[in-house]
């Protein structure tokens, strides 16, 4: 009976278990604790556009658990429903979430199309770490949903992402996510320790006021202090006890702890003396706020202890501090802390949406046509999610939404309306799957849109006493007023004029005049500044001739850019200075253009005598002369402007002469020029050129715009030809405002130049002093008829630091059936060009044979023992490779090609021998036995490589192996040719190359005398330490580094001609598969680098042809000529790989040593030509350098963490770009802060579909002057967040009166208190890194190289008989080699 009813009872529990749902079907046992899941499926969304519309950076689901950070678009059916949403590649696109317990996710991804692939990661953002996943899956194929698993996650923030990827450079497509996180049991843990309880050996307490090294911990590592904090003793000479911790006072030392969940703290406190009284305060560090003690205590006193309270603090970080206190000037002392901590894994509900406050707007207030908007509204987790304002016109239209989402309690949106009128203002807050919260509606009238100061176009006689005036309409002008005046003082009454146009009549022929112009708006009523232009009135009418300063890099303002004098008259001086606009012969131009529109149906001829007043040596971007153009933009527009065109220049010119100087090749071509065998090319700084820029149409010119490099590469042309064929290297113009080193003598400062288009094309001339005139012919007559049919635009230009008066101004117009007959264009000859382009020298017996030629064809390549490496059908400017074994010693390789017969080159080229050619290339392979080898400063190729009996430099890099060490002996090295480590010869990555110095103390010098580049690192895997770089020739770069996988630690670059340390690649016949990657700069110093023209050496760069993960560790750049460190990319080379710069320290860049002031002097400069980059800029400083601290230059995307910026004469942070349609800057833990030059804001230029939120966020402090002096944050930045800001610069002269940041003993940086934080700090640098490695370059020292060659024979150094009898059992191992065939490899 007593079995039958235990069944009954527990069939009848059964049964209820399972009708309430508790008891599983498959009777598992349940989990003892219970669960919550939280899921997100994109394809259950809403459409929020077209396909790729991007969803809103902050977009939240599943009540905020999920949200969208950075760019993630979405991706449509055809039906418009969600496929899928995309995130983007290289981690910058994410879906996050935040666990508060232990977790298990599982990710629905697929990749991007049906033959693709994608990269895909869990990142745990605590510290960037990829969580593995349960199978080890990192990347999904095609479409399908692949299904990722995580298991037993910790709490913490994490996201989905596409991280970056070498081979797979596309995003991933997020499909759906699922994350079960346990509720842990409420657990409630007590950390506790008493001052008197610790023991002074364990913390080295050997004296009184002790200091206690920041950071250090107690209570199980709860607590630790931050900032100034000593160990005070049992008495000021008894050691044996401790009885307090002492914090600093001013809140200049805490302890600091954080709460998870809840907490009750108490803790133990005194004052410093006696009779002494001390402010204390529990500080919360989110907003700096004071906590109230239970029972109101805030002072105590006396050395007894004092009892404090906090019941119930809420999670966490706070401090126990000892406040600023005018009253209480001391520090505060505490003896005892215990915390008794309740955590829980539940995470709190957000705040009801009923409970939060409708969104207020504030007081409006309109400057400078702005009108700025303020407002309240919580937005964060118990807040809303994003707020956004729009601007109505009076037709309530909304012409302008501003948007808000970072956390905060108020914010401030910017309009910049388009005109003038009454605006309505409306706001509000949204909370995912809430009703928007609504404020009230305000109005602002009256706003005055600022009336633009006119611009004149021209000013010309029509003869009869009759000027005529064109200009620029005015945005709001109502009308012009016009007069003039004989003396430039006196003006005649104005005339009211409503056009653009005015001809101003019954002027005395002969006379000239001075016309002004300005623009009235009658309501709301204004008169903007005057404009004025002269002009002489003739009897009879003249050409229209008008002004233009246009282009990368120029300025409207007529210090940098303008004009005096008219053509019409026989004289202008036309002017572009100030490193104002530049001559870029592989992209576009920014210039002064003085011109008159020629209608394209008719020939002209326009020459001049153009003569330089004044220009300055740059980086060979400056230039003047005569242009003819299809297109001319809006005077004032620095933004990148593409047109085709042909000059007559005096600019940088380059070209090829042979050996006995006559003219091997008068033309290169941007982008890839073969240089003819036996060539060598001769470049004038100023030279004498014709520039041909071809290929822009209106079907390619939104993709130009649009920095398509493709574009730029395959369908625009540009050509310099040289006009003056003396084959001079160096510079043939005079009247530069500085010294050029290599400059002629009887420098030229005259020149006789004219374009002309006639019925054969154009045609660009140079007359030289003795009247000879050298011509470069352009066959085609269309050319400048792209972009606008009905004109062409011809005159005079100038170009960044140049000043010109032209004269003998001739212009003259034909038709064309008036003109000359059409000459026939001329088919010219190609010299061929075989050429084998790898290196001479090898360290391997495996060899990659590389060969390029400039026509179309066979080669047939052959060993010395008749083995064929290569036999096959070639394509001109393809490169080959072809992978062979190499004998100990010589080894020659002979090369047939024969080219295709006729094979042209272009239309009009052919070859000038279609005959086989053969030649012999010699590849020597030696290496050296042994570990060490050692190199000396006055060693030579004849030295064994012992300490004793050292071997030069160069030999050493020739032949060294995996694993092998160069040791480089203390002393000056006397160079006069670059050191180059040639692609190929290679360490591995488990046996890298070492070239270190012997000495740490006596570093050796490589010192190359102004003779050439320095040092050239193309090999891979190579690891350089401790020895120092200078003196490379004018315009060559100290070290640059062109292999991958390479480690420069501890290296010294300065006063060299150009650029200390630079990455980029090796030649340009380079694959962007072989551009450097993955390079480690390493506490390296770089200063004192200048080139001639102050314009290129920066400390670092990273620029124009790089591949991923290159990266800057604890590196100081330094009173450089141009910037500390400089990532510039451009459009003909495509966006670089993202470089990163941490712990790094750029100063006084633009000023040199002694103050001189030099060039553009920005601290991190980081990108170029609007080029997306996503360079990350962390725990960095910049300051007192000449420009800004840290600048975007255009690139759209720069990511900056944890920096500082101060005292810098730009901007401290500037993020803008000039051509991208887009930006997506990143800021966190800025610390922007003056002393100087307290009027320069910061910098900031949004576009698109940038998230102002991602750098307008609490963490930031910036610069901002009109709000008292201090930043535009909720807490103002005060002296006593630095423990020094005395940088030791004369801040008149520009000179330190010592360096102010040195090197700890493991080469870190030492900031020696600048700018280093104190407890007070909210943001900023923390210059950390990682110390110099200590590498052992202990090991057998070599005998010296296994080859050596002996007069009329090869024999082997038999030093010992391991020599000899490794050289024997090598030449076996070869013998057997080469009995398998080859294999080759078309690359």
């Amino acid at each position: 009976m007593k079995t039958k009813k235990s069944k009954r009872v527990m069939a009848v529990v059964m049964a209820v278990l399972l009708t309430v749902g508790i008891m599983p079907m498959d009777w598992a046992v349940t989990k003892a604790a219970a669960s919550t899941v939280h899921s997100f499926d994109a394809t259950a969304q809403a459409s929020v556009g077209d396909d790729k519309a991007v969803i809103a950076e902050g977009t939240t689901f599943n009540d905020g658990y999920f949200k969208i950070v950075g760019k993630v678009t979405q991706r449509t059916n055809s039906d418009g429903s969600i496929k899928a949403y995309e995130l983007a590649s290289k981690a910058t696109g994410a879906v996050q979430f935040t666990t508060e317990s232990a977790s298990s996710v599982v990710v629905g991804l697929s990749s991007t199309g049906g033959s693709n692939e994608s990269a895909v990661a869990l990142i745990n953002t605590a510290d960037n770490s990829v969580v593995a996943e349960d199978a080890g899956t990192t990347v999904v194929a095609g479409t399908k949903k692949t299904e990722l698993k995580y298991t037993a996650l910790p709490a913490g923030t994490y996201q989905v992402v596409s991280p970056e990827d070498a081979e797979r450079n596309r995003g991933a497509r997020f499909l759906d996510i699922t994350v079960e996180e346990e509720e842990a049991a409420a657990v409630t843990t007590t950390y506790a320790f008493a001052v008197a309880d610790l023991s002074p050996a364990a913390y080295s307490v050997t004296a009184d006021k002790a200091a206690i090294a920041e950071g250090t911990a107690f209570a199980s590592d709860y607590v630790k202090t931050v900032g100034t904090a000593t160990f005070r003793t049992k008495s000021s000479s008894d050691f044996s006890a401790l009885k307090a911790i002492e914090l600093g006072s001013k809140a200049s030392g805490a302890l600091q702890f954080t709460v998870t969940g809840t907490a009750s703290v108490s803790f133990e406190a005194s004052s410093t003396g006696g009779s002494n009284e001390s402010a204390i305060a529990l500080v919360n560090t989110a907003d700096n706020s004071t906590i109230a003690e239970d029972t109101g205590i805030k002072v105590v006193s006396g050395t007894n202890a004092t009892k404090l309270t906090y019941s119930s603090l809420p999670a966490g970080t706070y401090q126990i501090v000892s406040p600023e206190d005018a009253d209480r000037n001391r520090g505060v002392r505490v003896l005892s802390f215990t915390a008794e901590q309740t955590a829980s894994g539940e995470r709190p509900a957000r705040k009801a949406w009923e409970d939060v406050a409708a969104p207020a707007i504030g007081e409006i207030t309109a400057a400078d046509g702005k009108i700025t908007v303020p407002f309240t509204m919580v937005i964060g987790y118990d807040g809303a999610d994003s707020v956004s304002v729009d601007m109505k016109n009076t037709a309530g239209t909304v012409v302008a939404t501003e948007n808000y989402a970072k956390d905060a309690t108020e914010g401030v949106v910017t309009f910049t309306p388009a005109a003038s009128g009454d605006y309505t203002f409306t706001i509000t807050a949204a909370r995912k799957d809430e009703a928007d919260k609504t404020g009230t509606d305000k109005e602002f009238k009256g706003f005055e849109l600022p009336l633009a100061k006119p611009s004149f176009q021209s000013a010309t006689s029509q003869g009869s006493g009759k000027v005529s005036l064109v200009w620029d309409e005015v945005t709001e002008a109502s009308s012009y007023e016009v007069s003039y005046s004989e003396n430039g003082t006196d003006f005649t009454q104005p005339v009211s004029v409503t056009g653009t146009e005015y001809v101003v009549s019954g002027l005395t022929v002969g006379k000239e005049y001075t016309f002004k112009l300005t623009a009235v708006r009658v309501l709301p009523a204004a008169v903007s500044e005057a404009a004025t232009i002269t002009a002489k009135a003739t009897a009879e009418a003249q050409q229209v001739w008008a002004f233009s300063a246009f282009g990368q890099g120029v300025s409207s303002d007529e210090k940098n850019a303008g004009y005096e004098g008219s053509a019409n008259d026989g004289k202008v001086t036309l002017w572009n200075l100030n490193s104002k606009g530049k001559i870029v012969p592989a992209s576009t131009d920014g210039l002064s253009f003085c011109y008159t529109a020629i209608p394209s149906n008719m020939n002209f001829t326009l020459s001049a005598t153009v003569t330089v007043d004044e220009w300055t040596l740059t980086n060979g971007q400056e230039g003047f002369g005569l242009m003819a153009a299809d297109r001319v933009g809006k005077n004032g527009d620095s933004s990148v402007f593409w047109n085709n065109s042909y000059m007559a220049s005096v600019t940088k010119v380059e070209y090829y002469v042979n050996a006995d100087g006559s003219m091997a090749l008068d033309t290169i071509k941007q982008g890839g020029t073969t240089a003819p065998e036996g060539s060598v090319k001769a470049t004038m700084k100023l030279g004498i050129g014709s520039q041909e820029k071809t290929g822009v149409t209106k079907a390619n010119l939104s993709k130009l715009e649009a920095n398509d490099t493709a574009t730029v590469n395959n369908e625009f042309s540009s050509k310099m030809t040289t006009l003056e064929s003396s084959g001079v290297t160096g510079n043939l113009i005079g009247n530069a405002t500085k010294d050029v080193t290599g400059t002629v003598e009887n420098p030229l400062t005259t020149f006789k130049m004219s374009i002309q288009k006639n019925n054969t094309g154009y045609f660009v001339s140079y007359t030289n002093e003795a009247g000879e005139t050298v011509t470069k012919k352009y066959y085609d007559t269309k050319a400048l008829e792209q972009l606008d049919e009905d004109n062409v635009y011809v005159g005079f230009f100038a170009s960044r630091t140049a000043k010109i008066s032209v004269t003998d101004i001739n212009l003259t117009t034909v038709s064309p059936e008036n003109d000359v007959a059409k000459e026939e264009q001329p088919v010219t000859t190609v010299a061929p060009s075989y050429k084998v382009t790898s290196a001479s020298v090898s360290n391997s017996e495996s060899y990659k044979l590389s060969y390029v030629a400039n026509a179309d064809g066979h080669v047939v390549v052959t060993a010395a023992d008749g083995m064929v490496i290569a036999d096959e059908d070639v394509t001109a400017g393809q490169k080959y490779v072809w992978e062979t074994t190499l004998t100990l010693g010589e080894n020659t390789f002979t090369v047939t090609m024969t080219p295709v017969e006729g094979y042209r080159p272009s239309e009009f080229e052919v070859l000038d021998s279609y005959e086989a050619s053969t030649f012999t290339y010699k590849v020597t392979y030696n290496k050296f036995d042994g570990d060490v080898i050692y190199v000396g400063p006055d060693a030579t190729s004849d030295g064994v490589g012992t300490k004793e009996n050292p071997i030069d430099i160069y030999t050493a890099v020739k032949f060294v192996s995996p694993g092998q060490k160069i040791v480089l002996l203390s002393g000056t090295y006397n160079l006069e040719s670059t050191v180059t480590v040639q692609p190929g010869i290679d360490g591995t990555e488990s046996q890298p190359i070492i070239m270190a110095a012997e000495s740490s103390t006596d570093r050796p010098v490589f010192d190359f005398g102004k003779n050439c580049e320095g040092m050239v690192l193309a090999g891979d895997h190579w690891y350089y330490q401790g020895f120092d770089v200078t003196n490379s020739a004018n315009a060559k770069d100290g070290i640059r580094l062109c292999g991958s996988s390479c480690t420069v630690d501890n290296v010294r670059t300065y006063h060299n001609g150009n650029t200390g340390l630079q990455i980029s690649r090796f030649t340009s016949t380079d694959t962007k598969e072989e551009w450097p990657s993955n390079n480690l700069v390493l506490n390296c110093t770089s200063y004192g680098n200048a080139d001639e023209g102050y314009e290129d050496a920066d400390g670092f760069a990273a620029k124009l042809t790089i591949g991923e993960g290159n990266t800057f560790d604890g590196c100081i750049a330094y009173n450089n000529a141009d910037d500390g460190w400089d990532l510039f990319a451009k459009v003909e080379t495509g966006s670089i790989g993202a470089v990163t710069i941490q712990n790094c320290v750029a100063y006084g860049n633009g000023y040199l040593e002694d103050g001189t002031d030099a060039g553009n002097g920005n601290g991190f400069k980081m990108g170029g030509s609007s080029m997306s980059g996503y360079h990350k800029l962390i725990n960095s400083v910049a300051f007192d350098n000449k420009a800004k601290g840290i600048d975007s230059n255009s690139c759209p995307d720069i990511q900056v963490t944890n920096s500082t910026s101060y005292n810098n004469g730009g901007s401290n942070v500037a993020m803008y770009t000039n051509d991208a349609a887009n930006t997506d800057f990143m800021a966190t833990g800025v610390l922007s802060w003056r002393t100087q030059k307290t009027s320069v804001n910061e910098t900031f230029k949004f576009k698109g579909t940038q998230d102002a939120s991602k750098v307008y966020q609490s963490s930031n402090y910036f610069w901002n002057c009109t709000e008292a002096g201090t930043n535009n944050s909720t807490t103002a930045v005060t002296a006593d967040w630095f423990v020094s800001t005395d940088t030791k610069m004369n801040y008149d002269t520009h000179v330190y009166a010592a360096i102010p940041v040195t090197r700890n003993s493991d080469n870190t940086i030492n900031m020696n208190g600048l700018l280093v934080l104190t407890a007070n700090a909210k943001a900023g640098a923390v210059v950390g890194g990682q110390a110099s490695a200590k590498i052992d370059l202990s090991g057998k020292m070599t005998g010296g190289l296994l080859f050596q060659k002996t007069t009329g024979s090869e024999s082997v150094e038999t030093g010992d008989m391991a020599n000899m009898m490794l050289y024997i059992l090598l030449l076996l191992g070869a013998a057997g080699v080469y009995a398998v065939s080859k294999k080759r490899k078309h690359a």
